[in-house]
């Protein structure tokens, strides 16, 4: 008992240690970059990030959920060979999807769209992959709750991608590209010392080694792999509406300088509630998909649900102080964090602000459905509030211009959030054995 809480106590501090840097890194990086790129080309850099966005939401992120949700798993059954076999499969296929996509995309666009945009889109498509990488490794290293390697990995990456973008602007010229393209050596770097960790793994070393898929039979690992991610492509098309649309209809109704300035807006907003959310969610979902493992009996599932409720309270009060703070301090944390240019629109943080936390508490309560392997329930709550926030994004910044896509956001995540909660009430839990 002893010895439990002196690991959870280390690895609250490691989680609390990376995401603290990482949130330092973050403020320091907007500073630094809405200095020197201005409002106009941070907004280019947002619109770079934004694709680079979609494809990590599309073709990473189902991934990488998968990896996380079903490590326990096998952990259980024994079988990691088929495991890694499955995970090197998939992430071939993906990568080879991304490179045949991105050559008809070039053929079909390049003789429509400026220099600029090709060369902007192909660094975004470089650095999804890159990330989608490091997202392999994190989740591998979060699902063995290696809280230390995550958190110095993490905070790594969030230093280094100003610091390599501040780097190639200078070495340059200032320009949102070049920003990008030093975001993705940044990323680069992290992801080659993340696998060199990886391979000094006893556990996770055997996915570099191809001698120990031989022989490995890998067919219900891909029955179950395609059950569990079919519903995260849906999340995907969805997610990505939500996610990045706001940026696009901005662009196409207000220009470069707004996109910048609303991106600014949302990573202050985003930021603390990222953390928390990112906090809880690093502690919890390994732990709670671990005491969930294959939904034996229904002290698994009790004992996942629980938890899963409790990290939602604790959500709910920092949420709720993060909100007080920001309501008062709107200017000041603005002007602090970038320059007079993106100060007008501080009135908007606030907004932004609960619209993120409902949406992130709404996360999390689906960790529900994905501890079961019910991914599917939330389809609909996703299809609700990407349609809803589309139609109401359209018509609000019309009329409001960015506050109008924080309104969009506010109001399309409280459906959300009662969508899901709706949800989880249907659920119905088949143990796998008595």
């Amino acid at each position: 008992m002893v010895e439990k809480a002196i690991r959870a106590r280390g690895e609250i501090g490691w989680v609390l240690f990376g995401y603290l840097l990482t949130f330092a890194g973050t403020f320091i990086g907007l500073k630094v970059l809405t200095i020197s790129l201005g409002p106009e080309r941070y907004g280019g850099l947002a619109l770079g990030l934004a694709i680079s966005g979609v494809i990590g939401t599309f073709v990473y992120g189902p991934i990488n959920q998968w990896v996380l949700r079903f490590y326990s798993i096998h952990q259980e059954r024994q079988r990691f060979n088929s495991f890694f076999s499955m995970i090197v499969l998939v992430y071939t296929a993906s990568l080879l999807c991304i490179v045949g996509v991105t050559i008809i995309g070039l053929l079909v666009f390049l003789p429509l769209l400026s220099k600029q945009w090709i060369f902007l889109g192909l660094v975004a498509t470089l650095f999804a992959v890159v990330s989608g990488f490091n997202g392999l490794f994190l989740s591998l290293q979060s699902a063995r709750r290696n809280r230390k390697v995550v958190a110095l990995y993490q905070s790594a990456e969030s230093i280094l991608k100003p610091m390599f973008a501040i780097i190639f602007l200078y070495l340059f010229g200032k320009s949102d590209y070049y920003a990008l393209l030093g975001f993705c050596l940044a990323s680069f770097l992290v992801m080659l010392f993340q696998g060199m960790a990886v391979s000094r793994d006893v556990v996770l070393s055997p996915i570099f080694s191809l001698q120990a898929f031989q022989g490995s039979s890998i067919k219900q690992e891909k029955k179950e792999f395609m059950n569990y991610v079919t519903p995260f492509l849906y999340f995907s098309i969805f997610g990505s509406i939500f996610l990045y649309g706001d940026r696009w209809i901005l662009q196409f109704s207000m220009g470069d300088k707004s996109v910048g300035i609303y991106a600014a807006l949302y990573q202050i907003a985003n930021a603390p509630i990222l953390v928390t959310a990112g906090i809880v969610s690093q502690l919890i979902m390994p732990v709670a998909f671990g005491k969930a493992g294959e939904m034996k009996n229904e002290r698994q599932q009790k004992d996942s649900k629980m938890l899963i409720r409790q990290s939602v309270w604790i959500m709910l009060l920092i949420f709720i102080a993060i909100l007080v703070i920001v309501s008062y301090f709107d200017d000041t944390l603005v002007r602090l964090l970038t320059t007079e240019e993106f100060v007008e629109q501080s009135s908007t943080l606030w907004i932004l602000v609960a619209g993120l936390a409902l949406f992130n508490i709404a996360q999390t309560f689906s960790i529900y459905g994905f501890s079961s392997m019910q991914t599917n329930i939330y389809i609909l709550p996703k299809a609700i509030q990407a349609i809803l926030f589309l139609v109401l994004c359209v018509y609000f910044v019309e009329v409001s211009g960015i506050r109008g896509v924080a309104i969009s956001i506010i109001l399309s995540s409280a459906v959300y959030l009662v969508s899901v909660i709706v949800a989880n009430k249907r659920l119905r839990i088949k143990y796998t054995s008595i």
